[in-house]
């Protein structure tokens, strides 16, 4: 078949394949918005859009073609929902065109029953942009108007910090590639764990695009991703079609997952401390070790004036007791003696997660020594390590 004559006739009957996917919002499943796809006739060897536009391209056609991509986007969107935005592709330098802007003037928009507002622009890669300051003003004019711009592709060919510093979108969606098994990869995790960080700070909406799987989307709903799109949430269809219940109820749950483990983190060691006794520094090594017979403890915090100075585990001081003359030196001597002057101290408001972290770190013969709670600077109990894997045990068994 003639490409030119198949690219030409295509032109003429303005007969382009629109398809719609849904860009949801990934802490509560509310479908955002629709991006319009172009795609060729079904039953043409350039239904896809990549043969399309390569086809356009070849044949010096691209500004034709863009404009029936964009007319047919907007007569079949005379349905969408006013509190649904639709995301239409546009080349950088397409936009700067006067005949774009009569495409997009308020009054061709009225006769589809469609506002500006509704409306976002994807500046999409296929050129670079050769002129920032005056691409920014064209886009100036069109945000002036109600319209939005989102920054495509970002993370890949030309998108960078110079483009979202220039065109400030009001959307960064990234780009595919790094969206692709991010759930296996934890350098990507770090960057768009970076993207998240930065959109917030300057209150722009990251979206992400390409997901695929499951294990991508809960990686994303864990980073803290504003919205996303892929084939894992719903295919591109020729309708406004809504999510699958089954995708809904992922979300849902994921989301519910990283809340409660957020909690989970917010848990202060200071509700499980047990009020166990403290002795001073100057009690005898004989008095604590009848302490420890008599009794199923297995450590005591050293104090002075209320306030820990230190930590003294059973396996110490019999093992300090057990040698040749132990018991005659250290019998009657101060437990100051043998105690542990860098016991793992933290205050009452400390989160379980971070006690536990500061107490895994520490050399191995201490791994199992007690963490010492204070409360206004003086003692306030002691947490076993026992205690504490019991307790992350019991919420990571909640959270499953």
């Amino acid at each position: 078949m003639d490409i030119l004559c198949e690219i030409e006739k295509i032109l003429k009957n303005m007969n382009i394949t629109t398809l719609f996917q849904p860009i949801i919002s990934l802490s509560d499943c509310r479908i955002l918005g629709y991006e319009a796809l172009s795609r060729g006739p079904i039953d043409s060897p350039l239904y896809l859009p990549s043969d399309l536009f390569s086809a356009a391209k070849k044949y010096n056609k691209t500004w034709e073609l863009e404009l029936a991509c964009r007319v047919t986007a907007i007569k079949n969107s005379k349905t969408l929902s006013p509190d649904k935005f639709l995301f239409i592709n546009v080349d950088p330098e397409i936009i700067k065109s006067q005949n774009f802007q009569t495409s997009f003037s308020k009054e061709y928009l009225a006769k589809y029953n469609i506002s500006p507002k509704n409306i976002i622009f994807e500046i999409t890669e296929r050129t670079a942009i050769s002129d920032y300051k005056a691409f920014s003003k064209i886009l100036k004019n069109y945000t002036s108007q109600g319209y939005k711009i989102a920054l495509d592709d970002t993370g890949s060919g030309y998108s960078g910090l110079q483009t979202i510093s220039e065109t400030k979108p009001h959307y960064i969606k990234l780009d595919i590639e790094l969206i692709h098994n991010i759930d296996r990869n934890n350098f990507k995790k770090l960057l768009v764990k970076s993207f998240v960080d930065f959109s917030k700070a300057a209150k722009l909406k990251l979206i992400a695009e390409g997901i695929e799987t499951e294990g991508e989307l809960k990686v994303l709903i864990d980073l803290g991703v504003y919205a996303g799109q892929g084939f894992f949430i719903s295919k591109p269809n020729h309708d406004f079609c809504e999510i699958p219940e089954s995708v809904k109820k992922i979300i849902i749950t994921y989301n519910k997952l990283k809340k409660d483990y957020f909690n989970f983190r917010k848990y202060k060691i200071g509700t499980i401390a047990e009020n166990y006794s403290s002795f001073d520094r100057k009690v005898s090594c004989s008095d604590l070790k009848n302490y420890f017979n008599k009794t199923s403890f297995t450590g005591a915090c050293i104090v002075e004036n209320s306030s820990p100075v230190g930590l003294v585990m059973k396996h110490t001081l019999d093992s300090v007791l057990a040698t040749q003359y132990g018991v005659a030196i250290f019998s009657k001597r101060p437990v100051e003696l043998v105690m542990d002057k860098n016991a793992l101290v933290v205050d009452y408001n400390t989160s379980i997660n971070s006690a536990a972290k500061m107490a895994m770190q520490r050399d191995t013969d201490k791994i199992y020594d007690y963490v010492i709670v204070t409360k206004n600077n003086t003692y306030y109990g002691i947490v076993t390590i026992k205690n504490l894997l019991e307790f992350t045990v019991t919420i990571e068994k909640k959270l499953c």
